[in-house]
């Protein structure tokens, strides 16, 4: 009870609010507060019980916080200096009360969104908030690059420079790996890549990726897979958008993964830069790259989705891998995907297109079970 009359907290749902005119002291004051609901995929017959638990939706829901303080509840009462006094050390106690609570729930907040994936090298696009490490939209309105349409990208320092022919390290962060699955690194040329760009796939990781051998989540200190890959010959030097796509093998619901990264190709050491001639020649040979395989972004996928893979909680297989392609676990266990949502794909030939790349720079990719390099190579 305060000296002033009764203060009290309201505590009501963002959505739900509606303005009403009273006698506030202070203004309300917005937080929000964080929920961390644990989905459960049914486990196969013979898998642990690791298996079956693993991933986590952090979702945030809004509450106003207001104090309304009448300054004078009766006719009767005649308020001195130490009333006044004591109503602005309560308030000033309530605010910092609830200042605290915000940061604990952010601090929370951010612990939680360290465990999600997210590509540490080479250095991604600038993101918004929460961006990279969530999967794209359902409605695949955040394609490509989980860059949402309508806003530009922003890099963070300089492009990474690759050179042609030589071993090049992806990396990553995080620790909520969904029990691996299937990558694919592909290129785009230039640094603004749009829902109609045409991207070139240079390798496929089917099974094992971000990491290899897990049944869950990353513990204790573990760390996602390096995967080393080569640029093609078949690139000629510019600016290209770099992506990992990434579809999980378990989760709560169909997902598909995108982040994108800034890069400048350059000639391999003591060559020269293609002449007009050969950069024809190179095109040519880069329309036998399959584009990238696209599934549960709604319409952007063209309806296709994993749904089944997820449900037996095994790697896909993709459709049209193009001719580096690398397997971590094997490929006893993959599940042969059976729709390609990537129009660009559609008819086939894209399962064995890139080979004479991986023929001409000797690419053959790896993946190691060592930590994460720092993100960086950008000059």
């Amino acid at each position: 009870m305060s000296a002033l009359g009764q203060t009290t907290i309201s505590i009501m749902p963002i959505k739900s609010i509606e303005f009403i005119q009273s006698r506030q002291a202070v203004p309300p004051l917005l937080t929000p507060s964080v929920t961390t609901s644990s989905k459960t995929a049914p486990a196969q017959k013979g898998q642990s019980k690791r298996t079956s638990q693993s991933f986590d939706t952090l979702s945030f829901d809004y509450t106003l916080f207001s104090l309304d303080a009448p300054l004078i509840p009766s006719p009767s009462f005649k308020p001195n200096h130490h009333h006044f006094k004591m109503a602005t050390i309560e308030r000033l106690q309530l605010a910092m009360a609830l200042l605290a609570l915000l940061l604990a729930q952010l601090a929370i907040a951010g612990e939680l969104i360290a465990r999600h994936m997210q590509m540490q090298q080479p250095q991604p696009f600038a993101f918004n908030e929460f961006g990279p490490t969530n999967p794209l939209n359902p409605d695949g309105s955040d394609y490509p690059c989980k860059v949402p349409q309508g806003e530009s990208y922003q890099m963070t320092g300089t492009p990474t420079e690759m050179a042609i022919g030589e071993d090049q390290t992806v990396s990553f962060s995080g620790t909520a790996v969904h029990g691996g699955g299937s990558c694919q690194f592909a290129l785009a040329e230039g640094l603004e890549p749009t829902k109609d760009t045409p991207w070139k796939v240079i390798q496929s990781i089917e099974g094992g990726c971000p990491k290899a051998n897990i049944e869950g989540n990353l513990e204790g200190g573990e760390k996602p897979d390096e995967y080393t890959f080569k640029i093609p010959d078949d690139f000629t030097p510019g600016d290209y958008t770099f992506a990992w796509t990434w579809v999980n093998r378990i989760g709560g619901q169909p997902e598909f993964y995108m982040n994108c990264a800034p890069i400048t190709v350059k000639a391999s050491g003591g060559s020269r830069r293609v002449v007009k001639d050969r950069r024809v020649a190179h095109n040519q040979r880069q329309s036998t790259y399959p584009d990238l395989f696209l599934a549960n972004i709604g319409e952007a996928s063209n309806g296709c989705d994993t749904s089944e893979a997820l449900t037996q909680q095994v790697a896909i297989q993709y459709p049209n891998p193009g001719g580096v392609v690398v397997n971590p676990e094997g490929t006893d266990k993959l599940f042969k995907q059976p729709c390609d949502g990537n129009s660009r794909n559609n008819g086939g030939g894209g399962g064995s297109s890139g080979g004479s790349a991986a023929a001409a720079t000797g690419a053959s990719a790896s993946a190691t079970g060592s930590a994460s390099s720092p993100s960086g190579n950008a000059s």
